[in-house]
């Protein structure tokens, strides 16, 4: 009897390490079926992310390529504004050195003065150069 005794409560003993045994693996199996869904969790975020930032690369380069066309423009404008510009303040200076050397002729035509030929306003383009136009 006293073996059976001895034989029963090794059984239970070796039954109670298997129970144990089954719990710890299932306790293993939960434990790695979450750390899968956590990682899953983790990738499906930086996929998500990785999405967004190359969506706002996206945007920005086009808000870059709609402000560097906008200056563009701007500055085809200004250059073009610049170029009018330049163009009456020119035409004024030839009106101007024009009417100077009339009135000059008219002068010495008048009063006898001897004046040279040459015109000059006293800019340095006129003073530097020949002819200023």
């Amino acid at each position: 009897m006293e073996n059976e005794l001895q034989r029963s409560v090794s059984e239970s003993k070796t039954a109670l390490w298997d129970e144990d045994e089954d719990d710890k693996i299932k306790f293993c199996q939960r434990y790695q079926r979450e750390e899968a869904k956590i990682q899953a969790w983790v990738n499906l975020q930086d996929a998500k992310a990785e999405a967004q930032s190359r969506k706002l690369e996206v945007k920005i380069q086009k808000m870059r390529s709609n402000l560097e066309e906008t200056l563009m423009k701007r500055m085809d404008t200004v250059h073009r504004r610049a170029e009018e510009w330049r163009a009456t303040a020119r035409q004024q200076h030839a009106e101007q050195l024009k009417r100077a050397a009339e009135t000059a002729r008219k002068l010495t035509n008048r009063r006898g003065y001897l004046v040279s030929g040459r015109s000059s306003c006293g800019c340095l383009p006129c003073n530097s150069s020949s002819s200023c136009h």
